[in-house]
């Protein structure tokens, strides 16, 4: 078993055993980031292998093997980890997708919001509540004055402007909490470092952000400044080739932009100050965190 480069919420592994290859994800609990996602995957795991064998994503969403006893996990104290089949092929990371692949995308998510899937009690931890939950704690870290210079060197400089974001995303959130929108399965996630390539097929893996939400929580990859915004005319055409009936929702575009700047530039600054973090990893979060303050600066400024 050896160590692969892998996101930053888990390590991530290959097993070489005599019955094939394996990837394993290994969360530590001990990591405050990481908790929040632990507990959301006890809600949506059940779905992801619904999803696997009942609708056209299948085998090309990478779900989690079972144990023996039936278990998506195994864990102790200290972490949990997933097993899933090896997938032969490469990470897209910051790559320009192909047409061919955009096609693939477009393909798969709209497998995933016209699955038909409707909730029901075993999954409400997992529905969208459009409660932002880490406003305060954003609000906190902005006014606090014992942050580490090399923080602070970052955050100053876009003090205002975050503020203002945090105090509009909120006000968002209400809005759409009065408007109710239409909601269906979704990723929540999808970058190109969620997604693999095996020659042929796209792969869509990372599946615990799960969420039953509007369709807009994944489409906003799709918007100017994000993930995949040169990919939009070719992804929406055959997107609403094979949902003719959705409708863009603009306010829930907006709100689920603006929360995903607001949301890393929270996950990566709660990283720093509270994971006890090694500092090369540390400093890639700092990395992190100043871009996401540009992007958010830049979407600002373009209204």
């Amino acid at each position: 078993m050896w160590e692969v480069p892998g996101g930053w919420s888990a390590h991530a592994l290959v097993a070489d055993t005599d019955a094939g290859q394996y990837f394993v994800k290994v969360y530590d609990k001990h990591r405050p980031t990481v908790q929040s996602w632990i507990a959301r995957m006890r809600e949506n795991m059940p779905v992801v292998l619904w999803l696997r064998d009942n609708t056209p994503l299948g085998e090309r969403m990478a779900a989690p093997l079972l144990t023996q006893s039936g278990d998506y996990k195994v864990e102790n104290a200290d972490f949990l980890a997933l097993v899933f089949p090896y997938i032969e092929g490469e990470t897209l990371g910051d790559a320009p997708l192909t047409l061919e692949q955009i096609r693939q995308l477009a393909q798969l998510l709209a497998a995933l919001h016209g699955s038909g899937f409707r909730p029901g009690a075993s999954v409400e931890g997992i529905s969208e509540t459009y409660v932002v939950p880490f406003l305060a704690d954003i609000e906190a870290y902005l006014c606090a004055r014992d942050l580490p210079e090399d923080v602070r060197q970052i955050l100053v400089p876009h003090a205002s402007i975050l503020m203002a974001a945090v105090n509009r995303l909120g006000q968002r959130a209400e809005g759409m909490r009065l408007e109710r929108p239409a909601c269906t399965l979704c990723h929540t996630d999808v970058h190109g470092w969620n997604l693999m390539w095996d020659g042929e097929a796209l792969h869509l893996i990372d599946w615990e952000g799960l969420m039953f939400a509007p369709a807009e929580s994944d489409l906003f990859a799709f918007s100017d400044g994000f993930f995949f915004d040169y990919a939009r005319e070719e992804f929406l055409q055959t997107y609403a080739a094979l949902r003719p009936d959705f409708v863009l929702n603009p306010q829930a575009m907006d709100f689920y932009r603006l929360r995903r700047r607001v949301e890393d530039i929270y996950e990566f600054l709660r990283g720093i100050l509270a994971d006890g973090l090694g500092e090369l990893e540390r400093q890639k979060s700092l990395a992190h965190l100043r871009r996401e303050c540009e992007a958010l600066a830049w979407m600002e400024k373009r209204g």
